[in-house]
């Protein structure tokens, strides 16, 4: 289900394509093993994950590759629109390289990258509901970018952007911190049933 419309005052309408130039990606031939191996990320929506940046890719490729490929520059936005559609991302280099299976919005001055992240990503549902319904769900370029939402001005989108990033980066700092206690947990379990407490006074509560 696509999420509710809102109208608010002073925001206006507006299409994915305004938000600055969109384009879809290319593979290099993976026949050719000159383009593939080197620095440069060729990011594919398995790289799209929970996290608001792309840090990391499972494919890199070379200059040789990177000549051949669409590439990006940093903070463009990450679209998955074929399979899982909706996943979301910001490039983090200089300049990356993507696949066909993901459409990229490189904003221009009147929109904030990180504003246009949190709108889609709220909006997956609608971005879901424009994919073509067959076998593998796809959402090509032109339905994409033709997709409008109501938008405020660039300050107010800056200042929702930075609430929205407080908030993520709090809830990234509770999930590092709770991977942490449960490696901790891990090893503590390991020592304890292969050593116990060396102590038959301990006792174990529930609290």
């Amino acid at each position: 289900m696509a999420m509710e419309t809102v109208t608010i005052k002073n925001w206006k309408k507006h299409k994915i394509k305004d938000f600055g130039a969109v384009s879809t990606g290319t593979t290099p031939s993976t026949k050719n093993p000159d383009y593939y191996g080197g620095p440069y990320k060729l990011i594919s929506p398995s790289d799209l994950t929970d996290s608001k940046y792309i840090f990391t890719a499972h494919k890199f490729i070379t200059q040789q590759g990177l000549m051949v490929a669409r590439t990006l520059p940093k903070n463009a936005v990450l679209v998955g629109c074929i399979g899982n559609v909706g996943k979301i991302g910001i490039t983090t280099d200089e300049i990356s390289a993507f696949n066909q299976q993901i459409n990229a919005i490189v904003c221009n001055a009147n929109y904030n990258a990180d504003f246009v992240y949190y709108l889609l990503r709220y909006q997956r549902p609608l971005l879901e509901s424009k994919a073509a319904k067959v076998t593998l769900p796809i959402l090509n370029k032109n339905n994409f970018e033709n997709i409008e939402f109501e938008v405020p001005n660039l300050l107010e989108q800056k200042s929702i952007a930075r609430v929205l990033t407080v908030v993520q980066e709090a809830i990234a700092g509770q999930e590092e911190l709770i991977a942490k206690l449960k490696e901790l947990k891990r090893g503590m379990m390991q020592y304890l049933f292969t050593h116990g407490t060396k102590s038959e006074k301990t006792k174990i509560t529930e609290l």
